[in-house]
Formats: C-alpha cells, sequence, structure tokens
C-alpha cells in the first residue's frame, strides 16, 4: 500500500515522515495555512522543496529555545540552522513531502566569528547542529546551505547537496560527529538535548539577548 500525497506516491512506510509532531507541528492552522500557500505555488515536489527552503532562508537570523515548535518559530519570523530546521521540516511536511532530519556535533571554533566573545567563552567545546533530508527521487537528499544564507541561493546547484555543484551544510573539518538521522525533531532533541541544557539553560537569556543584538 502506498502514501499517496500531492506531489507523489511514496512507500507505506514513509507515513510517519509527513506526521505532524510536537515540534514539527504543522497541524496547528497558521503553520498550514503558510504550507498551503507555498503549496498552490508548487507543481512538484521539487518546486515544493524550492519554495520552502526559499521562505525559510529568507528568514530574519534569530536565536531562541531550540525546543520551540514551528508554530512558535513562525510566529517569531526567525531562526538558526537548528530552528529553521524545525520549521523546513514542519512545512514540507505539511505540503506532503517526506522529510527528516540530520544532526552532528561541530567543533567550537565555527562559531568563533559568529558570536559575542562572552558567549563564545561559556560555549561547550562541541555544539549540536541539525540540517533537514528530503526523500527526493528515491533517495533522501540533504539540504544545502541555504537556509541561512543572507544572499540569494544558486537554483542551480540547491537545494540538494548532491546537484551540480555539490554543497554541504558542513565542511569536513568542523565536524566533531556525525550524529545520523532522526524521524523528527523531537526524537533529535530527545536523544542528545540541546546547547543550552544544563546551568547554561540558565544563562541562556543573557546569551540570547546579546547574540540577537
Amino acid at each position: 500500500m502506498a502514501l499517496v500525497t500531492r506531489f507523489g506516491s511514496y512507500p507505506d512506510v514513509f507515513a510517519k515522515y509527513v506526521r505532524p509532531t510536537r515540534m514539527a507541528d504543522f497541524d496547528v492552522a497558521f503553520v498550514k495555512k503558510q504550507a498551503n500557500i507555498l503549496a498552490q505555488e508548487a507543481k512538484t515536489d521539487y518546486q515544493a522543496v524550492k519554495l520552502a527552503h526559499e521562505f525559510v532562508a529568507h528568514l530574519p537570523i534569530g536565536f531562541d529555545r531550540e525546543t520551540l515548535p514551528a508554530s512558535v518559530i513562525l510566529k517569531k519570523g526567525r531562526g538558526q540552522c537548528i530552528t529553521k530546521t524545525t520549521l523546513f521540516v514542519a512545512l514540507l511536511r505539511g505540503m506532503g513531502v517526506p522529510c527528516r532530519v540530520h544532526g552532528w556535533r561541530v567543533h567550537k571554533i565555527v562559531h568563533k566569528k559568529r558570536m559575542p566573545v562572552l558567549v563564545y567563552a561559556f560555549t561547550p567545546k562541541t555544539t549540536l547542529f541539525t540540517y533537514p533530508e528530503v526523500y527526493y527521487k528515491d533517495t533522501w537528499m540533504l539540504l544545502s546551505e541555504a537556509l541561512v544564507t543572507k544572499g540569494e541561493p544558486d537554483w542551480n546547484v540547491c537545494p540538494f547537496d548532491n546537484a551540480i555543484a555539490r554543497k554541504h551544510p558542513l565542511k569536513p573539518e568542523w565536524i566533531a560527529e556525525d550524529l545520523g538521522v532522526f524521524w523528527h525533531p523531537d526524537t533529535f532533541v530527545e536523544q542528545h538535548g540541546t546547547n543550552h541544557g544544563g546551568w547554561r539553560n540558565l544563562a541562556f537569556p543573557i546569551a540570547q539577548f546579546l547574540l540577537n543584538k
């Protein structure tokens, strides 16, 4: 028995990759509405991926708790790698395209020029990072780095990392550990926690203020 969505037919085992979860909550009315707006412009699953990719990439970069559901992220209208991944997964699933999460631990040095000195000093040696994978043309494909780009992505090479010019959201030397794939963001958080766990949870409001400022 096949899973049939507006953009194609998938093996029945893929049903879980188009379901809502606590974090990928496209069953919330205004998230579903945004997914439907994007879907109306798309005639193929590739176009659906492109439109969701473009929508999330153009949101301003902003830092919030990584456990926020997509509905809150969309309402805030901002995100960073992990929260934008959650929103992308929710929107794409809301359009009926199977999507999951890939996770890594990355070396602290990745953030050195991207955050205030005080925040960097208290950042752990490795931090968590997630990005979406989409089921496309009978295989899982990782998205490229465009979810946090400030410029226009080149759609000749995006959104997939094995397109004309291979891209990856992380450079090999940044990766401390490949944590593998997870069928939704909630599972990733349940297994690996967040970057603001423990005592850092208490200090997060200060770090958030400095990062967003």
